[in-house]
């Protein structure tokens, strides 16, 4: 589905890009039940951390073609925002607080469409960068996304056609074997050492009482490689 914050303001048909910072808040803070949470921003918020980051201090030096400042205007109130190509540069302060509400409000997305969505109001030098260092550290998006790791399995196996060339062994259990001898119960562990030619599925299977290499070699040889030279 059509995700509601690029298309229209379905209250009154008003086109969201249109709307201010303040009236979105205003319009998510009205009803709580549709929007879990209510637009973290505010005009006020905004002009307040922007003339502190020193960030933006620079850049305005450094191009004031580009970044200038422009009046907003919301409930009587005026507010001096800088902007570059009409849209808000975001302060570092509250760069990770709109992020994380832009990715819960629209589902969790990918990185891309975070962006896109947070690129027609906002902007910042390094905004694709902060974008996807949020998103991956999101742990909800940890939790349910995907893998496709492509290291750490076994390569696909061929059908072995000769007797005694291949031989697959792995050990098995311990299991916990519960039985009755002379009215007493007892339990017995059992762990073991299975042995299995690819070619003929021919087995054998050792009882292996030590969980030790050299115990392990010996029971090989002993049951293995002496009946089968």
């Amino acid at each position: 589905m059509a995700d509601a914050l690029s298309r229209l303001d379905l209250t009154n048909n008003k086109p969201y890009e249109q709307m201010s910072i303040d009236e979105i808040a205003e319009l998510y803070a009205d009803d709580e039940e549709d929007f879990p949470a209510i637009y973290p921003l505010t005009y006020a918020e905004i002009a307040h951390e922007q003339g502190k980051d020193a960030t933006i201090k620079r850049l305005m030096k450094k191009s004031p073609n580009r970044y200038v400042t422009q009046e907003r205007k919301f409930s009587g109130q005026t507010y001096t925002l800088v902007t570059r190509e009409n849209k808000i540069v975001l302060p570092t302060s509250l760069q990770k607080k709109a992020v994380d509400w832009y990715h819960e409000i629209l589902c969790h997305p990918g990185e891309t469409r975070t962006e896109l969505t947070m690129g027609q109001h906002f902007c910042w030098k390094g905004m694709r960068t902060t974008v996807v260092d949020i998103c991956k550290r999101c742990p909800t998006c940890q939790r349910n996304k995907l893998s496709w790791k492509k290291y750490g399995e076994l390569p696909a196996k061929e059908a072995e056609v000769t007797p005694w060339k291949t031989l697959h062994i792995d050990t098995i259990g311990e299991y916990l074997i519960d039985v009755t001898v002379k009215n007493h119960k007892k339990t017995l562990k059992l762990r073991c050492l299975t042995m299995i030619d690819p070619a003929t599925g021919w087995f054998e299977i050792a009882e292996l009482k030590r969980g030790r290499a050299d115990y392990t070699a010996d029971l090989l040889e002993r049951i293995w490689f002496n009946r089968y030279p």
